[in-house]
C-alpha cells in the first residue's frame, strides 16, 4: 500500500472541490468519491514504504520551514502518472518550495519517492480521479468549460497517508510554520 506526502486543501477550498468531483461522478467519469476518506489535496511525493513513525519529527521540522499559503485551481489536466486526472495549479513560488523542500528532506533521511514525483517531472494537481487516458481526460476538460475557475484554496498543512484501492487513511497532519501535529482524522 503506498504512503503519500501531501499538501491539504483547507475546507473552503475542499468543499468546491467536492462539489466539482460531485458533478465529474454524475457524468459517469472515474473519481475518488467513492474512495472512504477522500480528502482534497496536492500530493508530493508517493512511496511503496515510509516508516511514518520515524518520518513525524522529519516532516514536522521540514514543515516549520514553510508558511501556509494560497493558490488557485486553475484548469483541468492529467497528472505527472497519466492514468491520474484532476485540478491543475498555478505553480506558485510557495508550491514549488514545499515541493523542492520536501526532496531536498526526503534525500537527508533516506526515502525513495516514485519517480514521477521527483522535481522536472510532478505536475502539481488536486486529483478528482484515476483510470484516465487521453480521450477520458477531454471529456472532463469538455465538462470543466462550465466551471467556476479558478477555486481559491489554501494551504496550512502536510498530511501523511496511507492508500490503496478502496481507501486513504491519515497517518498524521503537520501544520505548516507551528509544527502542531495532529494524529488521524
Amino acid at each position: 500500500m503506498p504512503y503519500v506526502i501531501e499538501l491539504e486543501i483547507d475546507d473552503p477550498g475542499a468543499l468546491a472541490v467536492k462539489a466539482l468531483l460531485d458533478r465529474v461522478e454524475a457524468s459517469g467519469l472515474p473519481t475518488y468519491i467513492e474512495r472512504v476518506g477522500y480528502k482534497a489535496s496536492i500530493p508530493l511525493a508517493v512511496f511503496g514504504q515510509l516508516d511514518a513513525s520515524h518520518m513525524r519529527l522529519e516532516i514536522k521540522r521540514y514543515a516549520m520551514g514553510l508558511k501556509p499559503f494560497d493558490l488557485n485551481l486553475s484548469g483541468v489536466g492529467a497528472g505527472c502518472d497519466p492514468r491520474i486526472a484532476g485540478l491543475t495549479c498555478d505553480e506558485t513560488p510557495e508550491l514549488k518550495q514545499a515541493h523542492v523542500g520536501i526532496y531536498s528532506f526526503l534525500r537527508k533521511v533516506g526515502q525513495s519517492p516514485r519517480k514521477e514525483y521527483e522535481p522536472g517531472s510532478w505536475v502539481p494537481l488536486v486529483p478528482l480521479g484515476e483510470n484516465y487516458n487521453p480521450v477520458l481526460v477531454e471529456r472532463l476538460r469538455r465538462l470543466s468549460e462550465d466551471w467556476e475557475m479558478p477555486i481559491k484554496a489554501h494551504v496550512a498543512n502536510v498530511r501523511v497517508s496511507n492508500v490503496n484501492p478502496s481507501r486513504s487513511q491519515t497517518i498524521f497532519h503537520v501544520q505548516l510554520e507551528s509544527g502542531a501535529v495532529r494524529d488521524r482524522s
